[in-house]
C-alpha cells in the first residue's frame, strides 16, 4: 500500500509549482502587453491622424477615408456677396502664406477637384450665429454657414488644418457650433504704449483661434477733455483702424475705461471734479469713446477701487459721498453699487450694453 509523502517533502514541490505558475503568468502578461500596447498606440495615433489638428479641437469630427491635399491653382468658389467675398480673401491670403500658390477666387460652379466652396445660407438657422458645417474629401473642402461669422470660423478651421497637416487634411465632416458666445481677452494699453500694429497682430492671433471679443483699455485723444491725454494716448483714427480690422477678422473690439478705480490718471488734471461732477466727466468720456469705437458695448472694469489709497483717503471719500447723497448712513458699498447702476443706466440710454 503506497504511503503518502510527509508534509515536509510536499512543501518544496508545492513552492516550485507555484513559482512555475507565477513565471508562466508573468510571461503571458508580458506577451499580451507586448502585443496590445503597440497596437493601442497605433490605433490611438491612427485615430488622431484622422482628425484635423486645430485649436480649439474639433469635437465630433466624423472621419472618412482618404485625405485632401490642396495644390497650386486652388480655386475658392463663394456665394456672391460682400460677406463671403471678405472671408474668401482672408482664406486666400492664409493659404498663400501656407505655401499654396496660384489661388483664384470667384463665384459660380465649383470645379470637380482642388477647390474650396464657401456658402452663406441664411436658412441654416440650425447653425446659429457662428456655427458652420465643414466637409472634406479628396476633391476639396466645403463650408456652409448661416452668417459671415460662421463662414469665417469654417475658413479658419481649413487654414489651421492645412498648417497642422503640413499641407494635407484628413477627410471627414463636422457641424461645429461654438459652446460660448464670448471667447475673448482683455488688453491693457493704458500704462504702456502698445503700438497699433501690435494690437492688430494680436487681433489676428485671436481670430486664428476663433476668439471673437477683445476688451481694449486705452486712452484716446479726447476732444472734450484734452487734458486727459497722456503719453500713451491713441488718436481716434488709430482706434477706428483697430476696430475696423477687428470687424474684418471677426473680433469685436469693446472700449474699456476703468472706473471708479484707476481714474486718478484721467482725473489728475481736474481736481475740481468731485461727486457728482466726476461722474458726469466719466459719462462724457463714455459717449466720446463709444462713438469713436462705434461700439454698442461698454466695459467699465470696476475693479481695485482704492488700489493704492490709504484709510485717510477712504474716510475723505466716504464723507464726500455722504454729503452728496445727504445721508450720513450711506456706506461705501452702497455708493459703489449706485455708481455702477448709474453707469449702466447711461449706457442703456445710448442703446448700449454694460459689460
Amino acid at each position: 500500500m503506497p504511503q503518502s509523502s510527509p508534509s515536509h517533502a510536499r512543501a518544496p514541490r508545492l513552492a516550485r509549482t507555484r513559482a512555475k505558475v507565477a513565471l508562466i503568468l508573468t510571461s503571458v502578461c508580458a506577451l499580451v502587453a507586448a502585443v496590445l500596447v503597440p497596437l493601442t498606440s497605433h490605433l490611438n495615433a491612427q485615430a488622431a491622424s484622422q482628425v484635423p489638428g486645430t485649436i480649439p479641437s474639433l469635437e465630433g469630427w466624423a472621419p472618412a477615408s482618404g485625405t485632401w491635399t490642396p495644390s497650386a491653382g486652388l480655386q475658392i468658389v463663394r456665394t456672391d456677396s460682400a460677406d463671403a467675398a471678405g472671408v474668401s480673401a482672408l482664406l486666400s491670403r492664409a493659404l498663400t502664406d501656407a505655401g499654396i500658390t496660384g489661388i483664384t477666387e470667384g463665384t459660380g460652379a465649383a470645379p470637380a477637384s482642388n477647390a474650396v466652396t464657401l456658402t452663406i445660407n441664411a436658412s441654416r438657422t440650425d447653425l446659429g450665429d457662428e456655427g458652420y458645417q465643414l466637409t472634406v474629401n479628396a476633391n476639396g473642402a466645403q463650408v456652409v454657414a448661416a452668417t459671415r461669422a460662421g463662414l469665417l470660423w469654417g475658413a479658419r478651421t481649413i487654414e489651421q488644418a492645412v498648417r497642422a497637416g503640413q499641407g494635407t487634411v484628413p477627410a471627414g465632416s463636422i457641424t461645429d457650433i461654438p459652446r460660448f458666445a464670448d471667447r475673448g481677452a482683455t488688453l491693457c494699453a493704458c500704462g504702456t504704449h502698445i503700438t497699433p500694429d501690435w494690437i492688430i497682430r494680436q487681433i489676428d492671433r485671436m481670430s486664428d483661434l476663433k476668439m471673437n471679443y477683445l476688451s481694449l483699455e486705452l486712452r484716446i485723444k479726447s476732444d472734450k477733455y484734452p487734458a486727459t491725454t497722456s503719453f500713451s494716448y491713441y488718436t481716434k483714427d488709430e482706434v477706428k483702424a483697430i476696430v475696423e480690422h477687428g470687424r474684418e477678422v471677426g473680433v469685436r473690439v469693446v472700449p474699456l475705461l476703468n472706473a471708479p478705480g484707476h481714474t486718478g490718471t484721467i482725473l489728475g488734471n481736474f481736481p475740481q471734479f468731485q461727486v457728482p461732477a466726476a461722474q458726469q466727466f466719466y459719462f462724457d468720456l463714455i459717449d466720446e469713446y463709444m462713438d469713436t469705437f462705434g461700439s454698442t458695448e461698454w466695459h467699465m472694469g470696476a475693479d481695485e477701487f482704492f488700489f493704492k489709497q490709504g484709510p485717510g483717503e477712504f474716510k475723505k471719500y466716504l464723507a464726500q459721498i455722504r454729503s452728496h447723497y445727504g445721508d450720513q448712513s450711506m456706506t461705501f458699498d452702497a455708493a459703489f453699487n449706485d455708481f455702477i447702476n448709474k453707469v449702466n443706466a447711461h449706457v442703456k440710454s445710448r442703446g448700449g450694453t454694460l459689460r
